[in-house]
């Protein structure tokens, strides 16, 4: 008996550590189903965000300019309807505390937040790149429709942990274009504290729960100095503060290695995903094996006592306590299965058996129906629900007896009046030991309500945003029709007007520049100076209008060149000086801080900035000086050119020069009346700095002048070979210079250049025998000193030095004499004074650039251009520019013939003389009967004779709208010239269109 007694014992204290470890193992699997669920929920939310309107059309609107080909919505537009949505979504999900939609660069595009329960959008001005964070990295490279789920981790804003603390999850979903190229990211950031506090419900009170992410770090644990170890506590993972050794009985054991106590469980990995890619979770449930070991105790302590009571009533009790044996399994097993139930879900749990008759519940079932658990054991579960929730799941569980898997529906019931959603979970029972199915069941219902409600909402704010932005829609739909209505009808009307102004101008010019051939009286020629400078003035006029025209209409476009920079600068600057001196005022230019040799830019809209600020400069200066600045700053892999134009004018006011740059606007009205101008070339002038990647910015005082700082960015360039810094190694200047503006240039030049200098101050007659020099540099202001100017020539007769160069500011005469000088006209150029020294360059006083110009001209105008006779034809429906035209070409020393269209210039080209025929063909492009264009074309087809279908014909139209030359080339015009015409440049390219066909002079 006692053997008998003993061997019960041992079985009852056995049976204590299996029934714990299988109940660690049934709560483990509920939290796996728990976080499974949980997490699935979370997924479907977000992919509902994923396939709305807004941002499949923000997709499609990147592929189009920002316009969606679908509807015609702008990117703007639905960014606001995503935004309202974004807004709508966080206000009825309170797990959500930011959304995001980030450019597939990186770039936050949209960013909804909640912080400190308000709900508002982050301004663009504070949208970050977040392309170094891992969960955008790793949706850049999945397919569409992959829901990816980050690592858990504590949220943090710029770097820096919030407090308090939130555990956030980022679940990211690609963004697609139709055509399969990325867009963007959906991200979506949730507070999982929620779904952990729903997971830790499930365990008793002797269970221990830790969750950790895929590294062992904790994310859940009881010792809250262990939680979000990865960014609090990183010396703490879960494989380095705890030993695991496995076991037979389906259990580990644990090991703590800090306390070391010794626990009883299981760890398992979740993945967070099924249908996508993510990270993983692991989860830790254990009981101590000092709890186990305490039920062992009570179980061994109470068999004890009932074996002394054996002994003590021997054999006759012996019966009643194998009774009493088998009374206890069965109401343990009993025990186990409601214990299960009632701690494993906060829902309302009914246990039914295979007749669908409640056999046990737990207290939410109660406060569910309203019915004591003691009634409702024994009741049919149907006949139970209809009666007091009037909702019938009979169907449901016919269902699930005919396919034996887990089924769940939500069931609209009624309670008190009230309308409930119950979600209703049917899930077969587990023997433990045996792993097999029983007859039981357990249905689960959850009060769903709040979320039913919520989803309806947001299916009913969905309805009217999507009935609003129809309705917004085809407002923006009518307004950009009307938009590009009224944008056709401006450029046509800008490309008519231009036509219609630049041919009475062509008409006038014309007759200017023929007048200017004749000798006239004074007066005479003062009237046409006057003439030609309105004609200028107007020309000019006509071209800031085309280009305001062009940039609003973002037509204006940059034709890139590689140029050498200080070329570019120094051709211009000798034109401007003329400009400039005939003023009175001091031109200066210093390049010695520009190292850049070449780069590719845009030479002829630098010229118009450059032009447009120097002859500003020289307008608002009465006296004093007019200086440019170049030089070179890199960085990187780009350089940016910086030039500043500085002046000593009238400067401007603080408040004028906010209006400066904006279009038809002056400084003030006196400016207006006094200096004339319409305001457009500042404003032109910056817009094109803009657009070649710089800008333009103002310093000015009233009184002392302005300084006009002009910023390029040069993306490929070349720098200056090492030998140019050295080109005068070894040589040494003497320099005596009043104007200390000259000097300093002059200075910062030979220095740039690896020469010395030698300031002389003072006597210099008597320095120029003491000091060791080899080039003495002077001003024209020299020649005032007779006695000094003798002893230059004495000190460079005595080989004193070897060069004397003079720098001639035209603002005194330079004499006769018979020592060799070398002449540097001012401004001083790099090119003009390195290749006086380097070349030696000595001559007799030279001409002026402004007499050699001059002088050039008249014998180009005297020269005919080629020695053989060529035969032109004149084709333009306008009397005034035929005329023009013709008296321009016979200067030229060719023979013209004019058309009044183009049926008349194919019916003279057929008619022509074969001993004289035509040789070059000007053409204007709008006429009447047959235009230009079609002309050409029908030359070019033969329809005007065999010999004549590869003539040159030079386009000569007042077309001056963007892709007018291509429109020229394509018809087969050989070249294109716009009116008003300018003479030297129509003889510059008459000469290159028939340099292959004649032997022309050589100029």
């Amino acid at each position: 008996m006692i053997i008998v007694a003993s061997g019960i014992i041992y079985y009852n204290t056995g049976k204590i550590e299996t029934r714990s470890i299988s109940e660690v193992n049934q709560v483990h699997e509920n939290i796996m189903q728990e976080l499974n669920s949980e997490f699935l929920s979370l997924s479907n939310e977000v992919s509902f965000l994923h396939f709305t309107p807004p941002v499949r059309g923000l997709a499609r609107a990147k592929m189009n300019n920002d316009i969606d080909t679908l509807d015609g919505s702008s990117t703007e537009l639905w960014r606001k309807r995503l935004e309202k949505i974004f807004i709508g979504f966080l206000q009825n999900y309170d797990e959500y505390f930011q959304l995001r939609i980030l450019l597939n660069n990186g770039d936050e595009f949209l960013k909804v937040v909640r912080d400190k329960g308000n709900i508002h959008t982050i301004a663009e001005n504070m949208l970050q790149n977040k392309a170094h964070h891992e969960y955008f990295t790793e949706a850049l490279n999945s397919p569409a429709n992959t829901m990816l789920f980050s690592r858990i981790s504590l949220n943090k804003e710029n770097n820096t942990i919030e407090t308090p603390h939130i555990p956030t999850l980022r679940l990211s979903i690609p963004i697609y274009q139709d055509e399969g190229t990325l867009y963007g990211v959906l991200i979506a950031n949730i507070d999982v504290t929620k779904v952990f506090n729903s997971v830790r419900g499930l365990i008793t009170e002797h269970q221990q729960l830790i969750l950790m992410d895929d590294e062992g770090y904790y994310l859940w644990h009881d010792d809250n100095t262990l939680k979000y170890s990865r960014d609090l506590a990183p010396e703490h993972q879960f494989s380095k503060d705890y030993i695991i050794e496995n076991d037979d009985n389906n259990a580990l054991y644990i090991n703590a290695l800090s306390s070391e106590q010794q626990f009883r469980g299981l760890v398992k990995q979740l993945q967070l995903t099924s249908n996508g890619k993510g990270n993983t979770l692991q989860v830790a449930l254990m009981v101590p094996q000092e709890y186990i070991n305490s039920q062992k105790a009570q179980a061994l302590t109470s068999s004890i006592t009932i074996l002394s009571t054996v002994v003590i009533i021997a054999l006759v009790v012996l019966l009643y306590f194998y009774n009493l044996s088998n009374r206890a399994h069965r109401l343990a097993k009993q025990f186990e299965s409601g214990q299960r139930i009632i701690d494993s879900t906060n829902e309302a749990v009914f246990v039914l058996n295979n007749q669908h008759i409640i056999t046990s519940c737990n207290k939410a079932a109660s406060q569910l129906t309203g019915v004591p658990e003691s009634v409702l054991i024994g009741k049919v579960i149907t006949h139970t629900l209809q009666t007091h929730l009037s909702i019938d799941i009979l169907s449901m569980l016919t269902e699930f007896s005919a396919c034996s898997t887990i089924s769940h529906k939500t069931l609209k019931a009624t309670k008190n009046s009230s309308t409930l959603y119950l979600q209703c979970k049917v899930i077969p029972l587990v023997h433990r030991a045996v792993k097999q199915k029983t007859p039981k069941i357990a249905l689960l219902l959850s009060d769903v309500t709040a979320e039913n409600e919520a989803y309806n909402l947001i299916e009913a704010q969905k309805i009217n945003l999507e009935n609003e932005v129809e309705l917004r829609t085809n407002e923006l739909q009518v307004a950009r029709d009307n938009a590009l209505k009224l944008s056709s009808i401006k450029s046509r009307f800008i490309s008519t007007v231009s036509h219609e102004m630049r041919t009475p101008l062509n008409g006038i010019t014309g007759a200017i520049q023929l007048l200017k051939r004749d000798i006239h009286s004074q007066d005479e020629n003062d009237y046409i100076s006057m003439a030609e400078s309105s004609i200028e003035t107007l020309n000019s006029l006509v071209n800031d209008i085309l280009d305001i025209s062009k940039i609003e209409a973002g037509k204006l476009e940059l034709n890139p060149q590689w140029h050498q920079i200080h070329d570019v600068l120094e051709s211009l600057i000798s034109t401007l000086s003329v400009v400039v001196q005939e003023k009175g005022l001091a031109f200066y230019i210093d390049t010695s801080s520009l190292d850049i040799a070449s780069a590719r830019f845009d030479a002829f809209r630098l010229r118009q900035i450059i032009s447009n600020l120097v002859s500003n400069a020289a307008k608002f200066t009465k006296e004093g000086h007019v200086k440019i600045t170049a030089k070179s700053i890199k960085a990187d892999d780009t350089a940016t050119l910086q030039l500043t134009v500085e002046d000593t004018g009238i400067g401007i006011s603080e408040n004028d020069v906010a209006h400066l740059f904006q279009e038809f606007s002056q400084a003030n009205k006196t400016i207006t009346e006094e200096y004339g101008g319409t305001g457009l070339g500042l404003s032109i002038c910056k817009q094109i700095a803009n657009i070649m990647g710089g800008d333009i910015h103002v310093e000015s005082q009233i009184g002392k002048g302005s300084t006009f700082i002009v910023t390029i960015t040069l993306e490929q360039y070349e720098n200056f070979e090492i030998q140019v810094s050295t080109r005068l190694h070894g040589k040494n200047f003497g320099v005596s210079i009043i104007d200390p503006i000259e000097y300093s240039i002059i200075e910062n030049l030979i220095a740039h250049s690896g020469g010395g200098v030698t300031p002389l101050n003072g006597d210099l007659n008597q320095l120029l025998f003491t000091k060791a020099i080899d080039f003495l540099i002077t001003d024209e202001a020299i020649f005032n000193e007779h006695e000094v100017v003798n002893g230059i020539e004495d000190a460079l007769k005595n080989s004193n030095f070897t060069q004397w160069l003079v720098i001639d500011g035209g603002r005194y005469s330079i004499p006769e004499l018979n020592t060799e000088i070398t002449i540097i006209e001012s401004p001083v150029l790099r090119a003009d004074f390195l290749e006086s020294v380097l070349h030696e360059r000595h001559h007799a006083p030279q001409e002026t650039v402004q007499s050699r110009r001059k002088y050039d001209k008249e014998q180009l105008n005297k020269k005919p251009l080629s020695s053989t006779e060529i035969h032109a034809l004149v084709v333009d429906d306008n009397r005034i520019n035929r005329k023009v035209a013709q008296h321009m070409l016979e200067g030229m020393g060719l023979i013209v013939s004019t058309a009044i269209h183009g049926e008349d210039a194919i019916e003279q080209l057929q008619n022509s003389d074969y001993e004289s025929p035509f040789s070059i063909i000007y053409m204007d492009c709008n006429m009447p009967i047959l235009n230009g264009y079609d002309t050409t074309t029908a030359i070019r087809q033969g329809n005007a004779g065999k010999r004549y279908k590869t003539i040159p014909i030079m386009a000569m139209t007042a077309n001056a709208m963007k892709g007018e030359q291509e429109k020229c080339q394509a018809v087969g015009m050989s070249d294109y010239i716009t009116k008003p015409v300018n003479v030297e440049t129509l003889e510059k390219k008459t000469f290159q269109l028939l340099n292959n066909t004649f032997e022309l002079t050589t100029r």
